[in-house]
């Protein structure tokens, strides 16, 4: 069954706004499970907003308390109103050691003296320079098969 020409425009701006939204909550779900998680606070700080944003450092100081991240909590994708996409990004005050951006600081991230309060080394949960791998790699693949598959659904 064919559809009025007029309706091709809005119905294009919806498939566009569900690939964006199921891209971004993708992305946020694949930066959750490579995140270094010893305490599973820097897991849980992913935040996803809309539009080009900053996302401020608002989370002070690293939970050295060994715990794991659990489950995947999820993500809510805000409104994002003319498909202007989404920011992503850490509010942990540390974020940038933990993405191996800035040399390891007083949390001894990534250096081989950093030891558990009871005195065991710590054992690394996430590669070296993870972030920079999955900007560079998975990112991509993550976005190219989701938008895929929305556009698979709509056809």
């Amino acid at each position: 069954m064919s559809k009025d020409i007029s309706q091709l425009v809005p119905d294009l701006r919806v498939m566009l706004q569900d690939a964006l939204e199921e891209a971004t909550a993708a992305v946020h779900e694949e930066l959750w499970k490579e995140s270094p998680w010893w305490s599973g606070q820097f897991a849980n700080s992913w935040e996803v907003l809309p539009g080009k944003r900053s996302i401020k450092p608002n989370i002070a100081s690293a939970d050295n308390t060994q715990g794991g991240k659990g489950s995947y909590p999820g993500v809510t994708i805000p409104a994002s109103p003319g498909l202007k996409g989404y920011s992503i990004g850490n509010r942990t005050k540390y974020r940038l050691s933990a993405m191996d951006v800035k040399p390891p600081h007083e949390l001894g991230r990534r250096a081989p003296t950093f030891r558990t309060k009871s005195g065991k080394p710590v054992k690394l949960s996430a590669p070296r320079y993870w972030y920079d791998n999955y900007l560079n790699t998975g990112i991509r693949d993550t976005i190219e098969t989701t938008i895929a598959n929305v556009f698979r659904r709509y056809s």
